[in-house]
């Protein structure tokens, strides 16, 4: 789907892969000069609106906006008191949703990691993967993750 999105910009496969990590991290999709998107754009007005009206992306932001919502009250968060009194929380900064997201990559991983351990296959766990001496069961490992931790998660065999 990156490589579709790119051809359809005119952009690097590369760019939008960042783009779509920079939205996962709460970046916005604007024309504002001062955004990291519209720098690794070189400013250019039309890719932008482009990419703001692109149906997956517009599905996306709005999969992210509704994720969002459901973290947000289990997150602890603070609040600033207004000029008028009345108090108002804080966003939450690209750097905490970083840390809820890898906190949670981590949480996959290590059942991951557990699930080899008990079928004996010897791995090696990369950041977002892994390479194990033979195939696992990929239906076993999806169920035993959603059973463990909650998370129904599928993988893609290289």
């Amino acid at each position: 789907i990156r490589e579709q999105i790119a051809r359809a910009a005119e952009v690097d496969p590369d760019i939008i892969k960042r783009i779509i990590n920079a939205l996962l991290a709460g970046a916005k999709l604007s024309a504002n000069t001062t955004t990291e998107i519209y720098q690794m754009l070189g400013g250019d007005i039309a890719k932008i609106k482009f990419l703001q009206q692109h149906e997956y992306l517009t599905q996306l932001r709005a999969d992210i906006k509704i994720c969002w919502d459901y973290i947000k009250p289990t997150m602890s968060r603070r609040s600033k008191k207004q000029a008028n009194g009345r108090e108002r929380m804080i966003g939450i900064s690209s750097k905490q949703k970083w840390g809820v997201y890898f906190d949670l990559e981590r949480q996959v991983l290590n059942e991951i990691r557990e699930f080899l351990r008990e079928t004996n296959n010897k791995h090696f766990l990369e950041h977002d993967g892994w390479s194990c001496e033979r195939e696992i069961d990929q239906t076993d490992l999806s169920q035993q993750i959603f059973k463990r931790i909650g998370f129904r998660v599928e993988f893609e065999m290289k």
